[in-house]
């Protein structure tokens, strides 16, 4: 393939990847242990013929996954692993708190089966403790058992209407399953609660990245900015959707922030290399597509990297 043909660019924020089975899109039955992978489309771009600019493709499925960009926030996880979870104990029972704790500790030590069973008998000691109801839907969700997770999170909810954790981590397992409306009403009711949670519109910006509604993610990227200006992640994701609208030269512009802030975020080399093609920079394009690999040699994106390189080095060649 020339760099004259057509090719698909798949520029790709947060694809989360959680194992569930299929069930209806009304309903999420308590007990759903069966895993399979569930990966969020995403808009595609088409690169440029030789002289030519790039067309939107009206929609597409991912193929390519890749190293999720959002991280978990101080005060609720963004992702279903609850490993920067606050340790909050809601309970009054002695025998719930030490079950608590200890359920706290197996997550440290990464024994899930044993932290699972401590945060069980938790809530058997105390029916009312909030929290082991969130960390018990934190490791199930981790485990892949979301129709349980989905349980915890809901009746955490039930028994705290005000605690935004609950709707987050829940707001996290709808937009894996695939349930948007259900994750945005989630994330709604974060920001509702807590408004200064970044992470909370960060993520709601990715659903509607998935969604293909470019343009909201990038105004939920600047509410994200306006609370912090220095996070690295409103800036990917508001780079990648300026990128996903044609719009390369403030893409580009927010890639540059973000590696200047996190120069360790791999895949940002990869989206950078690619707005680089579109604008036409070979050598830039050719640089960053190169670090990429070698930061991450065994990249799922591999072989669709090789062959953006042979296109542009031919190109260069033929100038």
């Amino acid at each position: 393939m020339t760099s004259s043909q057509q090719c698909t660019v798949y520029f790709l924020v947060c694809a989360l990847a959680l194992v569930i089975s299929a069930c209806s899109a009304s309903q999420v039955e308590p007990i759903l242990d069966d895993q399979s992978t569930v990966v969020p489309s995403a808009a595609t771009l088409s690169p440029p013929a030789t002289g030519g600019s790039p067309t939107e493709s009206a929609s597409a499925t991912a193929v390519h996954t890749v190293t999720p960009t959002v991280k978990p926030s101080a005060t609720a996880t963004a992702t279903p692993v609850p490993s920067l979870t606050p340790v909050i104990v809601d309970s009054e029972n002695p025998a719930a708190q030490e079950y608590y704790g200890l359920g706290m500790q197996a997550i440290d030590t990464g024994d899930d089966d044993v932290a699972l069973e401590r945060f069980t008998a938790a809530i058997a000691e105390d029916p009312g403790f909030v929290w082991a109801y969130i960390m018990r839907g934190d490791v199930n969700a981790r485990m892949g058992r979301n129709g349980r997770a989905m349980a915890d999170y809901d009746r955490a909810i039930e028994l705290d209407p005000e605690e935004p954790v609950a709707y987050f981590n829940r707001g996290v397992l709808n937009y894996g399953i695939g349930y948007y409306d259900h994750a945005l009403e989630d994330y709604a009711r974060v920001i509702e609660l807590n408004p200064d949670d970044v992470y909370a519109y960060l993520n709601r910006g990715d659903i509607y990245f998935t969604l293909g509604e470019h343009e909201h993610s990038v105004e939920e990227a600047n509410r994200a900015l306006k609370i912090d200006p220095q996070a690295a992640d409103a800036y990917a994701i508001r780079g990648v959707a300026y990128a996903n609208l044609g719009q390369y030269d403030l893409a580009l512009e927010d890639m540059d922030k973000t590696l200047d802030l996190n120069p360790d975020n791999s895949i940002m080399y990869f989206y950078r290399g690619q707005t680089h093609w579109h604008l036409g920079n070979r050598d830039r394009a050719i640089a960053d597509l190169e670090y990429y690999l070698q930061l991450d040699p065994d990249a799922t994106e591999r072989d669709f990297v090789d062959q953006m390189l042979d296109d542009l080095r031919g190109a260069q060649q033929g100038a």
